[in-house]
């Protein structure tokens, strides 16, 4: 198969434009997932620090006591 220069540019912005595409998708995910480990005051900090130094998991433990996530997880 003969690939032309016309249709290896199409390629490359097709891919391109999905990468963009996932990426914004993605990051919103991520950030989530980031905030869920920092602690409140690295939250609202100025400048945002983006990777906790010490990532929290008390939150995770909060969650699981207050909404007791045992039954739901084993659906009683």
């Amino acid at each position: 198969m003969l690939v032309t220069k016309g249709s290896l540019l199409k390629n490359i912005f097709t891919y391109f434009f999905f990468l963009i595409v996932i990426l914004a998708a993605f990051i919103p995910i991520l950030w989530i997932g980031i905030t869920s480990i920092k602690r409140t005051i690295d939250v609202f900090t100025y400048p945002p620090v983006i990777i906790p130094k010490n990532p929290a998991f008390d939150n995770y433990i909060k969650i699981f006591k207050l909404a007791e996530m045992r039954k739901t997880f084993l659906n009683r």
